[in-house]
């Protein structure tokens, strides 16, 4: 090829490639430069929750979940004028804190002896259920005892023997409007709401040592015999938590134990034999606790299921003969289980405890009440309202 026209075309490709970089860029165009990279921010970290510390009830505490925390965005690049860009560092993220459940608002009525006070009667206590608040409510110079929560928590019927005969009562959670709704010659102990507050049940002595169960509404009408056994006591009834069924201790003639009948009185059945007392239904209606001494001289806690299977022992007082756990009642959960203990304490009779089914925690809520030389009988959980 001719020299000069290689000469020409090296020209023309040179003055091509100037005239690329010398193009002006539109006005508002913006011309990227080397920007310094944008440092990393590091995700918060959430502040651990608070340990849980049991507020009383005996019920067993809610841990709450770990702490939720929102995941640091990551850094957005802004474009400053002047042609600097910086990066944009979003906000911290926060953590968002699972706060404890409240504690619960459930109580424990009981009454206490003063069998050891001259003069002393027995009355109707409240108490919170870590044992504080311990509060008299019957406040009576009568004989007051077996307390019994209606399912709503509002009101407590009784027995009393004030006006000369054990009769059944209720009144208000606070003790006031005490009303008298059984008017017998006959002792009547033991009473127990119906799982819809209608009706109360009870146990009525016909001649001493031998009772009949019967039930009433809750103004005190309609009185109707379920039992009629007249060689026998049917005693401590409760009802299971659809309504359909009662429990029932049985002694004297027959086998003793634990019965169920259906709530008309029909279809009685036993499910357990033996010296065993004060049946008391789990809220869920699966199992059934009471107090026993099947195996020996002093009464311990036991639970069963509901059809009489499965019995075990929850409750070892520590003494031999001389002291026994008697007369349990279900935590609202249904994890724990609160009871009387005799003869715990020097120079106290009785004393209330808590213990979780599985037999472990057991612990003290009264501690001799030094006034009247006792700690308290037959308690009873009250539902949470």
């Amino acid at each position: 090829m001719n020299v000069k026209w290689l000469c020409v075309l090296s020209t023309v490709l040179v003055l091509g490639l100037l005239s690329q970089a010398c193009v002006v860029p539109p006005p508002g165009a913006q011309v990227p430069t080397a920007a310094q990279a944008p440092r990393q921010t590091p995700p918060a970290t959430p502040t651990s929750p608070p340990p849980v510390t049991p507020q009383g009830g005996g019920e067993t505490p809610t841990q709450p979940p770990p702490a939720a925390t929102t995941p640091a965005p990551s850094p957005q690049v802004t474009q400053e004028s002047g042609g600097e860009t910086k990066p944009t560092v979003p906000p911290a993220a926060t953590a968002t804190i699972a706060l404890p459940r409240p504690p619960s608002t459930a109580r424990i009525a009981f009454w206490t002896t003063g069998w050891s006070v001259p003069g002393a009667s027995q009355e109707i206590f409240v108490m919170n259920t870590d044992g504080t608040g311990i509060t008299p409510i019957s406040n009576t110079r009568g004989d007051d005892s077996y307390p019994s929560w209606s399912p709503d928590g509002k009101r407590i019927a009784f027995t009393s023997h004030r006006d000369g005969n054990w009769e059944i009562y209720v009144m208000n959670a606070d003790g006031s409007d005490q009303t008298r709704l059984t008017h017998s010659p006959e002792t009547e102990l033991y009473p127990r709401w119906s799982p819809d507050g209608t009706k109360i049940i009870f146990s009525r002595f016909i001649k001493p040592g031998l009772a009949d169960i019967f039930v009433m509404d809750v103004d005190g009408s309609d009185v109707t015999r379920l039992t009629d056994t007249p060689n026998s006591s049917e005693e401590y009834p409760d009802w299971s938590p659809d309504g359909k069924t009662i429990a029932f201790s049985r002694f004297g003639g027959g086998t003793a134990g634990i019965y169920l009948m259906d709530a008309d009185g029909s279809h009685v059945r036993l499910i357990q034999a033996g010296p065993l007392h004060f049946p008391r239904w789990s809220r869920d209606g699966k199992y059934i606790a009471f107090d026993g001494q099947p195996a020996g001289c002093k009464f311990e806690i036991y639970v069963m299921k509901a059809d009489g299977t499965e019995m075990r022992q929850v409750t070892e007082h520590p003494l031999s003969c001389a002291g026994s756990n008697k007369s349990p009642s279900w935590s609202p959960d249904g994890k724990q289980l609160v009871y009387y203990s005799l003869h715990r304490f020097e120079g106290s009779s009785f004393d209330i405890f808590i213990i979780n089914v599985d037999g472990s925690g057991e612990t003290p809520l009264t501690h001799g009440m030094t006034d009247i030389n006792a700690g308290g009988r037959d308690p009873d959980w009250s539902p949470v309202p």
